[in-house]
């Protein structure tokens, strides 16, 4: 396909043609909130596989029954629990049974998992198990359910093979379901492939779920329960559920809920007697004893143990079997003598003083832990064990115990009654044999000297980790050599990991933060913490968030980086310093997780883009050595934005959960999604019925989310499981809902509807407690008193009414407003309510007699929109008009103003040019405000923070926050920025805000930073450009700024501002020289009423101004000559000058007779020009007189780009209708060929630019940015002189261009007869829309994603990624831009040599010198 092609980039490009190439199939990859799958890089085509990846690794092998992470299970023996199982078998092969969950609960210790263990073992053999998942606190993993219906999936698949192509599809679809809410993971995973899947078993199928009360998370444990019972109700396929716990209060009442308690038998352990059984399990296991270690001590009885002595341990066991498991691994110790052991067993127990049901298991472990002479020891190993978040083995406890001088395997080794691990695997994990065991270890005075304060070894093992990180950590720890390698490309990274980076610096690295949470910060023990600190943050950040992102824990990074921030301020002296490396570090994750995510190593790259005067950068300067630079467009600090979240569907609402941590969304789909505030995810999507027809919103205790829909349905769900709590499909309003409001106890929600009527409903039942028809008209806001027990609304009936939340019964009926109330809210006290309505007013309502106190109305001139009481109830706020006014509520004085549109624009106007504020500043305040408003509509959306005493409030593409209620009038926009918010919400405790702009994309802006003055805003606007034009040879860079023009050489160095005689119009445009001399520029001229155009001229490499020339009108298109002798200019009343450069004199002056010159181009040697028309006509014209030497009509829409060939006659002309055409003036009758059919959709995608990239072969791009390249050179046949011309059945005599002019101005037609097609795998953008469209007749070598942005000339082999962020040199990846930084448009990126000049995508210019990252890379090699 590449044959005879030259400087051909055909990366990130989709081929039409595949010959010989490599194909190499890979797994799917996520980049970002993207999944990829298909990559392709130079002749590389990479096929993504949709596979079950992502379920598989979010699935636990360990809690499986027969998982090798928990051998040897614990079961029951032979011959023991023989009613127990009886009763267990009988209903799992009951098929009649309504009772099909089995609850089986216990003590600890009482052998539940023993029983779970053998049952699931048997049915495993009987082919009849589905799935088990066995509950641990030990492991991590197996104590949250987070990861429970992704592992009983997978081991279904196994069972029931038959749904694995639908588990695959919704995988396909949404590979990032294992990591959504409970509710979601099964209905997706488990239901839906079930129920579109023919039942394939003809026996119950079982699931066992074991140790439910070891779930970390009481909720999510009762939502298993609630799910599978769902699973079990609306599955055809015959499950059985058996679960295994403690009767916990949580569990007990799951079980007792109505709808489960007919599906539930219900077992208890105790019913069942276990003495005899105790007996049993005892003679085995001691019998098994004596024949390990062979015969019997000489002095010992000849039956060993007696009789007595089995009876007497069973007696101390009362009932558990733990006790009696302890006694055996405790006698049976291989390093001691077993009759010596159990006679200590026998006679211990008589100093104890607790006589709870513990107390011979207690008197059985003191014994156990006495058996290693060093308690200090045992107890510092135990604190390690017990208080690890995840378990750690023998060697993890080496490293993390280095400086203590304890071998961690000689107390192990002695302690192997109590604890679980393997003699000849030191990379094990070490577990405690039961939970029995912690919870004695913690209490003291069951444990008494080897009792483990939480506290204490919290800080010690904290220490311990910091100082192991700070001993190992190192950059590149898995020595992968190349930053631009992604973490899924590398072979096996688990074992890498395992390789090259100690468990203990793993452990440490995932979890110090949370062990230093736990400590006490007023202690002075903890100044050695803080140097511990002080020393891992000045030198070892940026290799943890490294190995975070190696072993896949980078989401746990902020959250670790905020714990330690925290402690150490808590701290009675903080180190500033270092709270500034951890503020920073917290930040740089925030901005560059999806690249560090994806590629471990780019954690280095990011600190050339960290803000110049950022603690980080400076602490980490090292780390620059060898990366890329950024000589211009840095800023000096962070800006407010926390993160940017683009969702690509546009957003109507917003919400923030009380923790701050979850962001709703309502609009752009039905229902409502969920995102994870810290990593951008998108955690869930509550599909409802249909897009939201009112704001979403989170209740007070942010566990529910609410929306309402235009079909009158409202629907709560539960945020962390996303179980529908309320659906109002039954009951719902006859309109669309208007508003929803929680109580403030969470327990209630009230909403409002266009159909007159309110309705309340309790959440905890999820039914209908009222329906209120009090009003005549739609209900368009509602606020439920303080105490909860009374709900005001406000109508169209122009009426305030108060209800008895409690009876639903009408209280009062407040009249006094003349139009619609828009706005109701209660004081604190609940004894006054405020309203704003239409008619511009404010009034206040005494709550208890429904008469009006105070009526408000002299300063608002519009519709009052917005209303609240502040949180002392002294004072009314008011928004309308633009306007924010602040009312005393005690008194009728007039209002304050907070904040005014007109003065906020007036205040604007001082941060422009002396001579344009001046002009500005000649209208009055209000006049400016008034007139801005009624022309664009900007609307004003704004948020009070739940306190009263903070408001924030978008106004067109300005945020502001106001942190104190006082007339300020001026206050600087928090954020100014070019795209409109869509939405505004604040976090509960007023420390972030969230919008949305036009994009869709979401924002996180933290309010904590320095407030923004005005002063900022101005720098920032020096700094916001409208547009940029490199030269060719990326030596000069033509920038214009709001109301300057700047010239910039390749360092980011300021050359020149140029004189641009105040042309300053709103039609500009410029053009550089192809030899990079010159740069033209041209702009309306502002003061001049006929609105004539001038045109300057400056030297590139000076700025200085040659020439400017001037009188022009309607200047559509300029072009300079090859050596830039002429520069050519076409208008839009159809006329063509042209210039003599440097003199600057006017040779020509050509009527075309057309409506309009859009393009031009010399041809070689300057003797003619072409000329393409808004009418599509394509022409050749003498430069001196301007005749027609040639013409040829194409298409009949504008011409948009043209391109003349330097080595022949070939010209390339593009259309704004996306056609694509080659045209060869040379021959007699001029002779055309189509490239590329026109765009026939509604908005045809235009040719922008066009250019010859070979001798034969010519690249577009697209207005959206798609490159094509093109070969030419089946087009060619040789002609007389032996060159090439376009295939062509005519006069052959004809090879050069013929200078006779054409007089009868008539047009050949394209000529269609026979032309060369596509072979099998043409691309079908490519492909005629029509049976009248010209048949392409050349190759289409590559067409490129719109996402990919490329250099505005095509001459270079870098690009930007626009959607993913990343920068490729050719087809290696670079590094990761912020979206904030990524080209604007598809001509927004200049890249000569290796340096790059993007204008990006917040109207700045950032210059980027990649030469030292591309020598570092070349010396790797």
């Amino acid at each position: 396909m590449f044959n005879n092609a030259s400087h051909i980039d055909a990366s990130h490009s989709t081929f039409s043609e595949v010959h010989r190439d490599q194909h190499i199939h890979s797994q799917t990859r996520v980049q970002g909130n993207q999944t990829v799958n298909t990559i392709v890089h130079g002749n590389q085509i990479f096929y993504g596989s949709s596979g079950l990846d992502s379920l598989i690794r979010a699935s636990v092998t360990g809690a499986a029954f027969d998982s090798i992470d928990r051998h040897p299970a614990p079961t029951c023996l032979s011959g023991t629990r023989l009613g127990l199982l009886a009763r267990l078998t009988e209903w799992a092969d009951n098929c009649d049974t309504d009772q099909r969950i089995c609850w089986l609960s216990g003590l600890a210790g009482s052998g539940k998992s023993a029983v779970a263990q053998t049952i699931a073992e048997k049915y495993a053999g009987l082919g009849r198990l589905a799935a088990s998942f066995f509950f641990s606190r030990k492991e991590i993993a197996r104590r949250t359910a987070q990861r429970f219906f992704p592992t009983i999936t997978c081991q279904l698949l196994a069972s029931a093979p038959s749904i694995k192509l639908a588990v695959i599809n919704a995988l396909s679809e949404d590979s990032t379901i294992p990591t959504k809410v409970l509710v979601e993971q099964m209905r997706r995973l488990l239901l839906a492939p079930i129920l579109s899947t023919k039942n394939p078993f003809s026996d119950p199928m079982l699931i066992v779920v074991d140790s439910l009360d070891e779930c970390d998370d009481e909720k999510m444990a009762s939502e298993v329960i609630v799910l599978l019972a769902e699973l079990l109700r609306d599955s055809p396929w015959p499950f059985r559920v058996l679960f295994t716990s403690r009767a916990e209060p949580y569990i007990t009442k799951t079980f007792q809920q109505p709808n489960l308690r007919s599906l539930t038998s219900t077992l208890e352990l105790r019913d069942f007697s276990v003495d005899d059984d105790i007996k049993s399990y005892l003679r085995y296991s001691f019998d098994d004893i004596c024949q390990r270690r062979g015969s019997s001590e000489p002095d010992s009885p000849s039956v060993w143990p007696t009789e007595e002595d089995l009876q007497a341990i069973v007696q101390k066991s009362a009932g558990l079997f733990i006790f009696a498991t302890t006694v055996v691994k405790f006698v049976g110790d291989q390093y001691n003598i077993p009759a010596t052991r159990l006679q200590m067993v026998l006679q211990a127990g008589t100093n104890v003083a607790s006589s709870s049901v513990y107390s011979e298991l207690d008197t059985l472990y003191l014994d156990a832990l006495r058996t290693f002479p060093d308690g200090d020891k045992t107890r510092l190993v135990l604190g390690f064990i017990v208080l690890a978040f995840s378990p750690l083995s023998v060697c993890g406890l080496n490293n993390l115990l280095a400086k203590f001088q304890v071998e961690p395997s000689l107390v192990v080794d002695n302690l192997r009654s109590v604890l679980v691990s393997n003699d000849s695997a030191e990379d094990q994990a070490i577990r405690i044999y039961h939970t029995s065991f912690r919870d004695f270890l913690v209490t003291s005075h069951r444990s008494r000297k080897y009792f483990i304060d939480a506290t204490t070894y919290h800080r010690i093992i904290a220490q311990a980790c910091l100082e192991s990180m700070i001993r190992h950590l190192t950059g590149d720890m898995c020595h992968l050599g190349d930053s631009s390698v992604v973490n899924s490309e590398v072979e096996d990274l688990p074992g890498l990991c395992k390789k090259h980076i100690q468990e203990g610096v793993r452990y440490a690295c995932r979890w110090f933060a949370h062990h230093l949470a736990q400590v006490q910060r007023d202690t002075g023990v903890s100044d050695t913490l803080i140097l511990c600190v002080q020393g891992f943050a000045r030198g070892y950040l940026l290799n943890w968030i490294e190995v975070l992102s190696l072993v896949g824990e980078l989401d746990s990074a902020i959250v670790s980086l905020r714990v330690v921030a925290d402690w150490l301020k808590s701290s009675s002296n903080p180190h500033q310093e270092t709270l500034a490396l951890l503020r920073d570090a917290e930040r740089l994750v925030l901005m560059f997780f999806d690249p560090i995510q994806q590629s471990a190593l780019q954690v280095y790259n990011t600190i050339p883009l960290v803000p110049k005067l950022a603690q980080l950068r400076a602490t980490y300067q090292h780390e620059l050595m060898g990366k890329f630079s950024v000589p211009y467009g840095l800023d000096d600090r962070w800006n407010h934005c926390l993160r940017s979240v683009p969702t690509g569907k546009p957003i109507a609402s917003l919400a923030v959960s009380a923790s701050g941590r979850l962001i709703a969304s309502a609009g752009g789909v039905p229902g409502v999604q969920m995102w994870d505030s810290l990593n951008g995810r998108n955690v869930a999507h509550f599909a409802g019925s249909g897009e939201a027809s009112c704001p979403v919103c989170f209740s007070p205790s942010g566990n529910l989310v609410a929306t309402g829909y235009g079909t009158g349905a409202i629907d709560v769900w539960d945020v962390s499981t996303g179980q529908s709590l309320v659906a109002g499909d039954q009951t719902s309003h006859q309109a669309s809902v208007t508003v929803l409001v929680f109580s403030r106890n969470s327990c209630l929600v009230a909403s409002a509807s266009m159909d007159s009527t309110i309705r309340i409903w309790d959440v905890a039942t999820g039914c209908l407690s009222h329906s209120l028809a009090h009003h005549e008209g739609p209900v368009h806001c509602l606020s439920f008193s303080f105490g909860d027990g009374i709900l005001a609304s406000g109508s169209e009936d122009k009426l305030i009414i108060t209800s008895d939340v409690t009876s639903g019964r009408l209280l009062r009926k407040m009249k006094g407003h003349s139009s619609k109330v828009n706005s109701v809210a209660f004081s604190t006290d609940s004894n006054s309510i405020a309203s704003g309505s239409d008619d511009l007013s404010v009034r206040v309502w005494d709550t208890r007699t429904g008469v009006c106190l105070r009526t408000y109305t002299k300063a608002h001139q519009k519709p009052v929109t917005h209303v609240y009481i502040t949180a002392d109830n002294k004072h009314v706020v008011s928004i309308c008009d633009m306007n924010v006014y602040l009312w005393e509520m005690s008194s009728r004085k007039a209002s304050q103003h907070i904040w005014s549109v007109d003065h906020f624009l007036r205040k604007c106007t001082v941060m422009f040019p002396v001579w344009y504020a001046k002009l500005a500043m000649l209208f009055t305040p209000k006049l400016v405000g008034r007139a801005l408003e009624s022309d664009d509509g900007t609307i004003l959306r704004p948020v009070f923070s739940p306190d009263s005493k903070m408001l924030a409030f978008s106004y067109g593409s300005s945020l502001l926050f106001l942190d104190r209620l006082v007339p300020t009038m001026t206050e600087a926009p928090f954020f100014f920025g070019h795209l409109p918010f869509n939405a505004v919400s604040m976090a509960p405790d007023s420390s972030q805000l969230v919008t949305s702009d036009e994009k869709g994309t979401i924002q996180i802006w933290s309010t904590m930073l320095p407030k923004t003055t005005w002063k900022d805003i101005q720098d920032g606007l020096k700094s916001m450009l409208v547009s940029f034009w490199p030269s060719p040879d990326g030596r000069s860079y033509l920038i214009k700024h709001l109301f300057d023009l700047w010239l910039f050489g390749p360092d980011g160095r300021l050359i020149k501002a140029p004189d641009t005689g105040g042309d300053y119009g709103s039609v500009i445009g410029a053009s550089a020289s192809p030899d990079s001399r010159y740069f033209a520029y041209w702009a309306e001229y502002m003061w001049n009423v006929n609105q004539s155009f001038s045109i300057h001229v400056y030297d590139a490499t000076t700025g200085v101004r040659l020439k400017r020339l001037s009188g022009l009108f309607k200047i559509e298109c300029i072009v300079f000559s090859a050596g830039s002798e002429f520069l050519a200019c076409g208008h839009g009343e159809g006329t063509i000058q042209v210039w003599e450069l440097p003199s600057g004199q006017c040779v020509a002056s050509i009527d075309t007779g057309h409506g309009s010159i859009t393009s031009l181009a010399f041809v070689p040697g300057n003797v003619a020009l072409v000329c393409g028309s808004v009418e599509g006509c394509l022409e050749m014209r003498l430069l001196d007189g301007g005749d027609i030497l040639h013409q040829v009509e194409c298409a009949t829409v504008r011409v948009s780009g043209l391109a003349v060939t330097t080595s022949s006659s070939l010209v390339v002309a593009g259309y704004e209708d996306g056609s694509l055409f080659v045209w060869d003036p040379s021959l007699l009758e001029s002779s055309s060929r189509c490239l590329s059919p026109k765009d026939a959709s509604e908005t045809p995608d235009g040719v922008d630019f066009v250019t010859f990239t070979g001798n034969t072969t010519v690249s577009s791009r697209s207005k959206s940015g798609i490159i094509s390249t093109w070969d030419l050179k089946d087009c060619f046949t040789p002609n007389a002189e032996g060159g090439e011309g376009l295939s062509y059945e005519g006069p052959e005599d004809q090879s050069t261009i013929d200078t006779t002019p054409n007089t009868d101005n008539s047009f050949s037609s394209c000529d269609d007869s026979d032309p060369t097609v596509f072979e099998s795998g043409t691309s079908e953008a490519t492909t005629p829309n029509t049976p009248t469209t010209p048949t392409p007749c050349a190759h289409l070598l590559s067409r490129s994603d719109s996402a990919i942005v490329y250099d505005r000339y095509l001459s270079s082999t870098y690009s930007v990624h626009r959607s993913d962020g990343w920068i490729y040199r050719g087809s290696k990846r670079m590094f990761w831009l912020p979206d904030e930084l990524r080209p604007e448009s598809p001509n927004s990126l200049s890249a000569a040599g290796d340096r790059l000049v993007i204008f990006t995508q917040s109207t700045r210019i950032l210059f980027l010198n990649l030469r030292p990252m591309v020598e570092a890379v070349a010396a790797l090699r």
